[in-house]
C-alpha cells in the first residue's frame, strides 16, 4: 500500500508536450530549412534564373528593395513558430517552400499549445510503485507489518533479488501496525502487510480524508485463503468453508467483507467520532488531491525564461553601451587630433606667410637704399 502520487511542478513543463526525439526532429527540420533556403539562392544565382529583384521580400503588402538574406531568413523562421507577421520572399521557388513550411509550423504549434494547456490544467502526477520490483528500486521507504512470522520468514528465505533487497532495507513494524499506515499517509512510504489487516486498520482508525489518499497496489505475494472462523460447537459443519469457497469466483466474499467492514467497523468509528466531538474526521476533503487553479508553480518555466532573456538583454545592453562610449571617445580623440594637426598646419602657414612678408619687406628696403 502507498499513498496517491503527488503533483509534479517543474520549470521544464514547457518542454513536456514533446519528447526528446520530437524536439530533435523539429531542430533538424529548422536546420534543413536554412540549408534549403541557401541552396535555392545559390542555385538561382548559378543558373541565372532570377533577375535583380528576384531575392527581394515583402511584408504586409509592401515590397522591399533589400535582399532576403540570412538575417531575414532567421526572422521568418522564428516568427513562423511564434505565429507572428512573417517576412516573405517574392521569388516563386522560395514562396512554394515557405507555404509548405508555414503548414508544418501550423501543425506543430497547434499540437504543442493543445498539449501545454492540458499539462497546465492537469499537472503530471508522480508515478507510484505498483509491484515489489518497482517498490524495491524506488525512493520510497518500506515498512513491513509483522503479524506473525509466516510471511516474514517466507520473504527472508527467498533468494529473489527483489525480496532480498526489500528484506535488507525494510522497517519491521510490530504490534497492531497502525504506525505503518500513518507513515504511508504522511510520508513517501510503502507498507507491506496482509490485505485484510490493511483494510481493517484503514476502516477502523483513519479519517475519511486520509482514507482517500491510500492506494492498494495490484501486486500480491504469499496468498493464503482462509475459511470462516467459527466458535466451538458451532451449528455450522466443518465443510461450510468449502461450500463458501465456491462463491469466490463470483466475488461474493469481497462483497460480504465490504459490508461487514462498513456496518461493524466504519459506522461504529463514525459514531464514536461524533460522540467525542471529532466530527471533522468524518468530513471528506475533496481538495486533498490538489487545487486545479493555475498557480505560479504551473507556469514557473515561463518566468525562468523571462529572467534569462532579461539577463541576456542586460549583458547585450552593457556591451552596446561600452562599445558606444568607446566609439565616442575614439571619435573625440580623432577630432582632437585633427584639430591639433589643423592648428599646426595653420600655424605653419602663418609662419611661412610671415617669413615671406619679412623677406619681401627686406627686399623693398634694399631697393630703396640702392635707389637713393
Amino acid at each position: 500500500m502507498t499513498s496517491e502520487g503527488q503533483r509534479v511542478y517543474s520549470p521544464l513543463a514547457l518542454l513536456w508536450p514533446f519528447d526528446g526525439l520530437m524536439w530533435f526532429c523539429i531542430f533538424l527540420s529548422t536546420i534543413l530549412a536554412f540549408g534549403f533556403f541557401t541552396f535555392i539562392i545559390k542555385a538561382t544565382d548559378w543558373l541565372g534564373l532570377g533577375g535583380s529583384d528576384s531575392l527581394h521580400f515583402a511584408r504586409r503588402g509592401m515590397v522591399s528593395d533589400m535582399v532576403w538574406n540570412f538575417k531575414y531568413q532567421i526572422q521568418f523562421v522564428m516568427t513562423s513558430f511564434l505565429d507572428q507577421d512573417c517576412v516573405l520572399p517574392t521569388f516563386t521557388p522560395l514562396r512554394a517552400f515557405v507555404a509548405i513550411w508555414l503548414f508544418f509550423t501550423l501543425v506543430v504549434t497547434t499540437i504543442y499549445r493543445s498539449k501545454l494547456v492540458t499539462l497546465l490544467a492537469f499537472p503530471v502526477i508522480a508515478s507510484i510503485p505498483t509491484d515489489f520490483d518497482q517498490l524495491a528500486y524506488s525512493d520510497y521507504k518500506v515498512g513491513f507489518m509483522k503479524h506473525g512470522d509466516s510471511a516474514y520468514n517466507t520473504l527472508a528465505a527467498s533468494t529473489d533479488p527483489v525480496y532480498v533487497k526489500l528484506v535488507n532495507e525494510m522497517e519491521v513494524v510490530d504490534g497492531v501496525g497502525l504506525e505503518c499506515l500513518e507513515k504511508v499517509v504522511n510520508e513517501k512510504y510503502g507498507c507491506i502487510a496482509y490485505d485484510f489487516s490493511l483494510r481493517h486498520l484503514r476502516e477502523r482508525n483513519l479519517s475519511e480524508s486520509d482514507t482517500r489518499k491510500l492506494v492498494f497496489a495490484p501486486a500480491h505475494t504469499y496468498n493464503i485463503f482462509l475459511g470462516i472462523a467459527t466458535e466451538g460447537k458451532s451449528i455450522y459443519r466443518n465443510n461450510f468453508g468449502k461450500w463458501l469457497s465456491y462463491t469466490r469466483a463470483f466475488h461474493l466474499a469481497d462483497r460480504w467483507e465490504t459490508t461487514d467492514m462498513y456496518y461493524t467497523v466504519r459506522l461504529l468509528k463514525r459514531d464514536w467520532w461524533f460522540s467525542t466531538n471529532q466530527s471533522e474526521k468524518a468530513s471528506i476533503d475533496f481538495g486533498s488531491g490538489g487545487d486545479d487553479n493555475l498557480t505560479l508553480k504551473h507556469i514557473s518555466g515561463s518566468f525562468y525564461i523571462l529572467i534569462t532573456l532579461l539577463a541576456i538583454c542586460s549583458v547585450v545592453f552593457f556591451f552596446e553601451t561600452a562599445f558606444f562610449h568607446r566609439s565616442a571617445i575614439n571619435e573625440k580623440l580623432s577630432i582632437s587630433k585633427w584639430q591639433d594637426s589643423n592648428a599646426i598646419q595653420k600655424f605653419k602657414v602663418l609662419i611661412s606667410t610671415v617669413s615671406i612678408f619679412k623677406s619681401f619687406t627686406d627686399t623693398e628696403e634694399l631697393n630703396i637704399t640702392m635707389h637713393s
